[in-house]
């Protein structure tokens, strides 16, 4: 575990699985389905989200060519609106 919870967030509700119904709620209020679906898609393939730029530049640190990923999330995600 990276990281220890804090009393106060553990008392927030008595569960794990109510706290995280609970955070997901928040989640959903803040973040549109589509944006929580094109990070979760991203996360579970390994694909990079984010700008042109800043899918180079991660890119470059994990030795791939961008081209071959962008066309990856491409075919994954749809264009963009």
């Amino acid at each position: 575990q990276l990281w220890d919870p804090r009393a106060e967030h553990l008392a927030l509700v008595a569960t794990p699985t109510v706290r995280a119904r609970y955070y997901q709620t928040i989640v959903a209020a803040v973040f549109p389905t589509d944006v929580m679906q094109k990070i979760r898609h991203c996360v579970n393939t390994e694909l990079v989200l984010g700008s042109e730029p800043y899918r180079e530049q991660v890119n470059l640190l994990r030795g791939q060519t961008s081209q071959c990923l962008d066309r990856q999330l491409a075919l994954a995600l749809g264009p963009d609106p």
